[in-house]
């Protein structure tokens, strides 16, 4: 046998604790009812039953083998272990709680009573299924992860200037160098203009845009306060212009003016109803998208597109 298997005090539990706030396994304990020794409960071995009340009423409770999670990290229980056994028979004059004992009390974070479902048994039975069989092994039924999460108040940490700030626990320092916008910044611009599409593409017949059978929406996204869109067809012909112009100083909402009085398409794409500047719906094909923003950059997207028939019964 080990050294902690000789131990006095010492006894067996199958499984383990973790704090996911800093991933430390942590100390467990148990304890048994030795007067419910028909509940396995008189063993130094983690075993409870399913009995829940004796037959006239007395509560067993799988024989009271309550469960303990502790805050310290894992030890092997030493930590306890050795102020326990030291300080538990000595004398206490008065009614007071010893410190060693206040502070193993005020260490114990969960606690449970768990008992075992009447339909499982805990050990390997001689005659299998048959609870009053001889015991020839240990087994636990089945695993089980039980996840604790609670609202954990913010720790304290002395500071330096503690002495300053008496009514906080908590003074930071940061700096925020470095981190602020770039305004009128002519590479950042030039690489926004990377990031314009046009959504779906291809476009085969739907997209999520889309509201109802007649309706056919594609999106040119990610496109600047100012710019105009243009459209080709392959042989270099118009299709449709769409010219997007925001005035920053004239729109803006962060002053808590409503978003229903402006009159400016406040989103960073044009909705394209895939119809020519004549309101006529265009041919299934290749397409060139254009951008131009003024003092930023063009940009040519292909597109393609299948557009479907329309649905003159089912509507």
């Amino acid at each position: 046998m080990t050294e902690i298997e000789t131990e006095i005090g010492r006894g067996w539990f199958p499984g383990f604790a973790v704090n996911v706030e800093t991933g430390q396994r942590l100390n467990m304990m148990f304890g048994e009812n030795s007067k419910t020794t028909g509940d396995y409960a008189a063993n130094m071995i983690w075993d409870p039953s399913s009995t829940e009340l004796a037959k006239f009423g007395e509560p067993i409770f799988g024989g009271m083998q309550y469960l303990y999670v502790m805050s310290s990290p894992y030890d092997e229980g030493r930590v306890y272990r050795d102020s326990l056994l030291e300080e538990f028979n000595k004398y206490n004059a008065g009614n007071t709680i010893k410190p060693v004992f206040r502070n193993f009390y005020k260490s114990i974070m969960y606690t449970a009573v768990p008992m075992v479902d009447a339909k499982f048994d805990i050990y390997k039975r001689k005659v299998p299924g048959d609870k009053t069989s001889e015991i020839i092994g240990y087994e636990l039924p089945t695993e089980a992860r039980i996840r604790i999460r609670v609202r954990n108040p913010l720790m304290q940490f002395p500071t330096a200037n503690a002495a300053s700030y008496p009514d906080s626990h908590l003074v930071y320092t940061f700096s925020t160098k470095g981190l602020a916008p770039k305004l009128n910044d002519s590479t950042l611009k030039t690489n926004a203009l990377s990031k314009i599409n046009a959504v779906p593409n291809p476009y085969y017949a739907f997209s999520d845009y889309e509201v109802n059978q007649l309706s056919n929406v594609v999106k040119i996204t990610n496109l600047p306060d100012k710019c105009t869109v243009t459209i080709f067809d392959i042989n270099g012909a118009l299709v449709r212009r769409f010219n997007k112009d925001i005035d920053p100083s004239k729109t803006n909402v962060s002053d808590g003016q409503s978003i229903e009085a402006q009159t400016d398409n406040l989103d960073n794409a044009i909705k394209w109803d895939l119809k020519n500047h004549k309101g006529v719906p265009i041919a299934s094909g290749l397409y060139y998208i254009h951008i131009s923003a003024p003092g930023v950059g063009e940009r040519t997207i292909k597109f393609f597109g299948a557009l479907r028939p329309t649905d003159v019964n089912n509507f």
